[in-house]
């Protein structure tokens, strides 16, 4: 959207008639209101008129003031977007908004479309804005058909902040594809032997119908993360080197080809279908997550089978430093 610049100045006919609208505007609120009796013996007051002078003097300024055909051109880009560029600008909005996330309730589908709930990881049955799109229009959300057993694409909501009032709200929230954001931004992921079962976070967890699809998700966010990681530090190292006389072709070259490899494998995941059901972790399979080797350092002796001989285990576990990708 761009505004007309100084040097596009209004025409004298345009100026002309932007003084009378704004002339008109001002006699209209100087007059006394009164109420008039209509044909069908209702009230009809004289501030209507008045709106309605107000929203044409607007409308007029907006069109004197904006250029319409960029406007236009403008808006038919924005509808230009795919499936796979919205999903992308929501990861790049994620990645900075991660961990906060929210998982609609599992008995939403028998609430009243104004009663949504949702959870976070902190903070248990917090509800949207009212002020929000989600709010007004309840439809937009519709989680129980996301989050239903093998659905092919569950969602979650990533929000910009939790207001704490008389109740929890989300504030500024968006749907977010699930299984894309939690394992390409998490820093905790467990898996069993198959990799049918993903615990993200210790909180939520993802289960595949097959476990060549869970397999290929692993496979996939290891390269993805990997691959961003360098591609990251390589940026870095290219920045810092730019003030210097000779450029190192090497590293730009490097980044290129790091860039076209992300690109094209992030592309593959985004469009990717994997048949899997998310829900919250309960506290009882919490206490089965695998929490690493024992800390031999503790203080805490048990006797082993072979020989009386006494052993130090950790009486607490603690997590792995290699389980984090």
């Amino acid at each position: 959207m761009r505004r007309r610049g100084r040097g596009e100045r209004l025409t004298d006919e345009q100026l002309t008639g932007l003084r009378q609208a704004r002339k008109r505007h001002r006699t209209e609120n100087r007059k006394r209101k009164m109420l008039r009796m209509d044909e069908e013996g209702g009230a009809q007051s004289d501030s209507e008129e008045v709106h309605s002078g107000t929203a044409e003097l607007r409308d007029l300024e907006f069109k004197l003031f904006h250029n319409l055909s960029d406007l236009q051109e403008a808006s038919a880009l924005r509808q230009s977007f795919s499936l796979r560029d919205l999903n992308v600008l929501k990861l790049v909005v994620c990645s900075g908004l991660y961990p906060q996330l929210a998982i609609s309730d599992d008995c939403n589908s028998y609430r009243k479309d104004s009663d949504q709930v949702f959870h976070t990881k902190s903070k248990q049955f917090v509800v949207l804005h009212p002020t929000s799109v989600f709010a007004t229009n309840p439809e937009y959300i519709d989680p129980g058909q996301r989050k239903s057993k093998g659905s092919t694409q569950p969602e979650l909501l990533s929000y910009v902040d939790l207001l704490e009032t008389n109740k929890p709200y989300l504030v500024n929230s968006m749907r977010a594809p699930a299984l894309q954001t939690l394992t390409l931004f998490s820093q905790n992921i467990d898996t069993n032997s198959d990799c049918t079962r993903l615990v993200v976070e210790e909180w939520l967890e993802l289960k595949f119908v097959e476990a060549s699809s869970g397999q290929q998700v692993v496979s996939c966010i290891q390269t993805l993360r990997n691959t961003w990681s360098s591609m990251l530090e390589a940026k870095l190292e290219s920045s810092m080197k730019r003030g210097e006389s000779e450029r190192d072709y090497r590293l730009e070259k490097k980044v290129s080809a790091l860039e076209e490899l992300l690109a094209s494998k992030l592309a593959e995941f985004l469009d990717g279908v994997f048949s899997y059901s998310l829900s919250q972790l309960s506290s009882v399979a919490k206490t089965h997550l695998y929490k690493g080797p024992p800390d031999v350092t503790a203080t805490t002796p048990t006797k082993t089978d072979s020989s009386s001989s006494v052993s130090f285990v950790s009486s607490e576990s603690k997590p792995h430093p290699l389980k984090v990708f």
